[in-house]
């Protein structure tokens, strides 16, 4: 309850003055002091009736809330998108140095995910002048949007570089797993003629070779697959890379099965040749 409120509002315990019972006086003094209340009564009124022309008091002014919109600040939009842009080029350096140390990617799959993260971070580079420079709002937010949909570094170019140094690790796992065929056939041949039992050990063969023939074509066609993105596909498509995601997976299963069946065949020679 505002104050106002409260001045308005009647105490239900008080008992005016006018509702009292007198005590027993004459007629004069009583009369004397109704006219004496009055007068204080009267005086009390006329500061009220002077102001504002009538017994109400004047009501206070109330504040109302602004309902213009919050005005924008240019420069807090533009430091927001310029880090932006810096973490986005430091991912760059980051991607860029990952595809330079890994040893098992091709060059010419190192040369063309390469020139697609130079390529972005060139864009960025010139793109973050322009933010810097920009005088007016619609034109930085403009270019701010540009950050990420015209680069989708976080979105395309890590995952791609990733996929690309993945599907060469795999590819040369395949071909150094798939180099020990040849010698555990010709061990386990001549355990057989020996009279050996390598049923169990020729059974695990056949699986790894079944893994590796699986696994093969996918990893190394990989890197391929991924390589011709673009961020306007991505944004076309927003389950590009997903098909990639799929194979690296099951390349990574079947590398996983082979080595088991290579560990069980190691397990039996070694059994075997008591």
């Amino acid at each position: 309850m505002s104050p106002v409120e409260k001045e308005r509002t009647v105490n239900p315990h008080h008992t005016p003055a006018a509702s009292r019972r007198p005590r027993p006086a004459r007629a004069g003094a009583l009369a004397a002091g109704m006219l004496s209340a009055a007068a204080m009564v009267g005086l009390a009124a006329a500061p009220a009736s002077a102001t504002t022309g009538s017994s109400t008091p004047a009501r206070p002014a109330v504040s109302r809330p602004s309902t213009s919109a919050p005005r924008v600040d240019l420069e807090g939009v533009r430091t927001a998108c310029l880090a932006d842009v810096d973490l986005r080029l430091t991912k760059l350096d980051t991607l860029s140095a990952a595809l330079t140390s890994a040893t098992a990617v091709t060059a010419p799959h190192r040369d063309a995910q390469q020139a697609a993260l130079g390529g972005a971070r060139t864009g960025l580079t010139t793109l973050r002048a322009k933010v810097v420079a920009d005088a007016d709002l619609r034109t930085l937010k403009a270019d701010c949007q540009s950050v990420m949909q015209d680069y989708r570094v976080f979105a395309l170019r890590a995952p791609q570089t990733s996929y690309v140094i993945v599907g060469d690790e795999q590819a040369a796992a395949v071909s150094r797993i798939g180099a020990t065929v040849p010698a555990l056939t010709e061990a386990l041949a001549k355990l057989a003629a020996a009279g050996k039992d390598v049923s169990a050990a020729q059974a695990a063969l056949a699986d790894l070779q079944a893994k590796l023939a699986d696994a093969g074509p996918k990893a190394s066609g990989l890197a391929d697959s991924v390589l011709p993105f673009t961020p306007a596909a991505y944004n076309a498509d927003k389950a590009l890379l997903t098909p990639a995601h799929t194979t690296a997976l099951q390349v990574r299963a079947d590398l996983a099965a082979a080595r088991a069946d290579l560990k069980a065949i190691g397990a039996a020679l070694k059994a075997l040749a008591k």
